[in-house]
């Protein structure tokens, strides 16, 4: 055949085509163009309704890749492509997806319920899918936080819908949750009327409502107070940590008012406000009575604590206490103590028993050094124990029992090392 024939023959179908292809070309950039017109229409008018940004972007995506779908349809159908046979292969390969991305889609549409429950919106603070922070974005598969040590987190939107979802920001306060330790001696009412006063002064606290001081419950030390002054959310931390302080230094007489006693604390600073009763000096008196009080607290907390026994524990060691009495009697009371232990170059360790603050440890070595080897044995022998478990078990009971006998950083007039020590030689 003359190849002028073929060309002949070939020159309309050549043009057909082509002309076509323009065709396609000119329908997909005016469609594109009219997509991206008819996109930015309805984002300014979701945005004139103050629609969330979120949801405003999920709409505009959702309907541009609606309208491209079907631009690229229409594209093929323009092209003589059968559209039905198209669509089924569509419906095939949706079911393909959707099986092997089962975990993205429930995260899909678990965002689409964020967008329309709206638990939360850019910018809460909330508890959502374990993680707690401040929302930064809302998108289709997950939210992203950003967490109070400020770390970036994105968490899927499935396990934020499939667990419980707090929100901080919601309401408009909330209430910071504190506790107050009182010693047994501390009248609880002064101490409830100290707090109400002091916490309103405060930054930030608001005054409606207004704080909350109450009794929350008892323990072997005293009552423990509900201290919940109430905050917007953005100074959470700063009340938080703000009202700890204020109480610290109500305790220690710095805020109008008087200094505070401090509830024995065996190495363990208790937050404590309050008051003793007029009619009750803070820990002791000449009575009996007291005197058994203040036993009972070393065995029970000096013991209970330290070794862990509780009371009926702590009364198994009580040959503890008497040696740690002994050896205070023996070398002058608690005066004479402190004077042996300064000697000895150990005086802070003993003015941290005596004092408001941590008790600081000591050694068995260092009592050895400081009462002498003979001092300790004597007593050892009494007792009918040896002489390396007569200094520990001294070194573990000493502290306890100074910081029981000087609750307020003050060493009392009276002799109570001679009164406590011929209680417990009498057994009560």
């Amino acid at each position: 055949m003359d190849f002028a024939v073929i060309v002949d023959n070939a020159r309309p179908i050549v043009i057909a085509m082509a002309l076509k292809i323009l065709g396609a070309i000119a329908i997909y950039i005016i469609g594109r163009w009219l997509i991206g017109i008819a996109g930015n229409l309805l984002t300014r008018a979701l945005e004139r309704q103050k629609i969330e940004p979120t949801v405003v972007r999920y709409i505009g995506n959702t309907l541009t890749v609606a309208l491209n779908i079907l631009l690229v349809i229409g594209i093929l159908g323009y092209f003589g492509v059968e559209t039905t046979s198209f669509a089924a292969l569509i419906a095939a390969l949706g079911i393909a997806i959707g099986a092997a991305w089962g975990g993205l889609l429930s995260n899909f549409a678990a965002g689409v319920f964020i967008l329309v429950l709206r638990p939360f919106k850019e910018g809460d603070y909330v508890l959502a899918g374990e993680v707690e922070g401040t929302v930064r974005s809302i998108g289709l598969f997950t939210t992203t936080l950003d967490t109070p040590d400020n770390v970036n987190t994105m968490v899927g939107n499935a396990k934020v819908m499939n667990g419980t979802i707090k929100n901080y920001s919601h309401n408009p306060f909330r209430r910071v949750e504190l506790t107050a330790q009182l010693d047994h001696t501390v009248d609880p009412d002064d101490a409830v009327a100290r707090l109400k006063a002091a916490l309103p002064a405060i930054a930030n606290v608001l005054t409606d409502p207004a704080p909350t001081v109450e009794i929350l419950t008892f323990n072997d030390r005293g009552p423990v107070l509900a201290v919940r002054p109430f905050v917007h959310t953005d100074h959470y931390w700063q009340v938080y940590f703000d009202t700890n302080k204020y109480t610290r230094d109500l305790r220690r007489g710095r805020l109008p008012g008087a200094g505070i006693p401090r509830a024995p604390s065996h190495g363990v600073n208790y937050l404590l406000v309050g008051t003793p009763p007029a009619h009750q000096p803070i820990f002791f008196n000449q009575t009996k009575g007291t005197i058994m009080g203040l036993l009972d607290g070393m065995l029970g907390n000096v013991l209970g604590g330290m070794l862990g026994g509780g009371q009926q524990g702590a009364q198994g060691q009580s040959p503890l206490i008497r040696m740690a009495l002994q050896m205070l009697q023996q070398n002058g009371g608690l005066q004479g103590m402190l004077a042996k232990f300064q000697q000895a170059g150990y005086g802070d360790q003993a003015q941290s028993w005596v004092g408001t603050g941590q008790n600081m440890p000591i050694s068995p070595d260092a009592l050895s050094k400081i009462f002498g080897q003979g001092q300790l044995g004597q007593i050892a022998q009494q007792l009918g124990m040896s002489h390396d478990d007569a200094a520990g078990g001294l070194a573990q009971m000493l502290p306890g029992v100074v910081d029981q006998m000087t609750p307020n950083g003050q060493i009392p007039d009276n002799d109570i090392v001679a009164q406590t020590l011929a209680l417990l030689q009498k057994g009560r």
